[in-house]
């Protein structure tokens, strides 16, 4: 895949970042792992990616938060969250703050792939469009 298909995954937490990057991997995405939301941020803002993938709890910006400002600065990029947490409350605050989808760990893989090959399928609708 190239950068238009780009897969940012962001988490605090090395392991989990890891395994899913490698799942991910082995699934055939173009994924990029990230250990914070500023370090996504300074990324984006050089090189272009399609989705973001990001945990909710971590440390000096969250997931919802780093939702927001993606969505504000670059608007085309598509957000997933990921929380240990199955709340509804959480669960509408991503919605609220522009995700794409909500997942809840433990993601089942079929799960996150379908909605990675969701979220490609609306933006490759969005380039088609004149």
């Amino acid at each position: 895949m190239t950068c238009e298909h780009a897969v940012l995954v962001v988490d605090d937490d090395d392991d989990m970042r890891a395994l899913l990057c490698e799942v991910l991997e082995h699934r055939g995405f173009d994924v990029t792992p990230v250990p914070s939301a500023q370090a996504c941020l300074d990324r984006l803002a050089v090189t272009p990616a399609a989705i973001v993938v990001t945990d909710v709890e971590m440390p000096e910006m969250t997931g919802l938060e780093l939702c927001e400002t993606v969505r504000a600065r670059h608007p085309h990029v598509i957000a997933i969250v990921v929380s240990g947490r199955a709340d509804s409350a959480v669960s509408r605050a991503a919605r609220d703050a522009g995700a794409f989808h909500f997942l809840t760990k433990p993601v089942q893989i079929t799960q996150i792939e379908d909605v990675l090959r969701r979220a490609l399928a609306v933006l490759a609708r969005r380039t088609a469009l004149p």
